[in-house]
């Protein structure tokens, strides 16, 4: 039987609420929606945005658990499903592989709207648990409620950690860059890592990790 393999995004990133709504269900790895923007909707939801990535967690699901999903999603009525092609990052560090996945996608119609305090938390404790970059979860709540309601909700340091004007700086193949941003620099890293392959490939995952980590000074390891 071919698997099946499930995106999650919103708050299945919980491996707590996996395990009781899809039972058959494992982790296969990390991967990034290229092109797509975390958006809420009182849930979250994802958008076609070509200046926008969005960190997921791949899944392989059974029948069972796709039957389960559809009905805690209310599909098709609330979400519909869409099949993407995603490059997955396996967690215990083997190499990295194309697979085609679901994902379910809030029904138009829908207006942005901030989401309940216990649902985001869900969401961002998955972020920690993956070390995914936060500054793309906050700046999901800012787009969906607006930047000031959004402040008065996480704080003013938090929501502008990563996107004010913390300097990052970036060797590779000895050249230093400087960055105004986090956000900036771990953009123009996965466009590198999507755009290469082999040793190239491991050099700009290699320093993309580091910024993930909160490092200001990264390198790509060559001397």
């Amino acid at each position: 039987m071919e698997k099946k393999y499930y995106i999650a995004y919103g708050s299945n990133l919980s491996v707590e609420q996996m395990k009781e709504r899809t039972p058959d269900a494992k982790i296969v790895g990390t991967a990034i929606l290229y092109g797509w923007q975390l958006l809420f909707k009182v849930h979250a939801t994802i958008e076609p945005n070509e200046k926008k990535n969005t960190p997921v967690l791949v899944w392989e699901i059974s029948e069972r658990d796709e039957r389960n999903l559809d009905r805690y999603e209310g599909f098709p009525t609330y979400y519909y499903k869409k099949d993407l092609p995603v490059e997955v990052f396996p967690l215990d560090g083997e190499e990295p592989k194309t697979l085609t996945a679901m994902v379910y996608i809030m029904a138009d119609g829908r207006r942005l709207a901030e989401p309940y305090p216990s649902y985001y938390k869900v969401l961002k404790d998955g972020y920690k648990d993956f070390h995914f970059p936060i500054h793309i979860l906050e700046q999901a709540l800012a787009d969906s409620i607006g930047r000031k309601a959004a402040i008065e909700r996480l704080g003013e340091c938090s929501l502008t950690r990563g996107t004010g004007k913390e300097e990052i700086k970036v060797t590779c193949y000895g050249k230093t860059e400087v960055y105004d941003s986090r956000e900036a620099a771990e953009d123009f890293y996965l466009k590198c890592m999507a755009g290469s392959e082999g040793a190239e490939r491991d050099r700009y995952v290699n320093i993309y990790l580091q910024l993930r980590e909160g490092k200001t000074k990264c390198t790509d390891g060559e001397e």
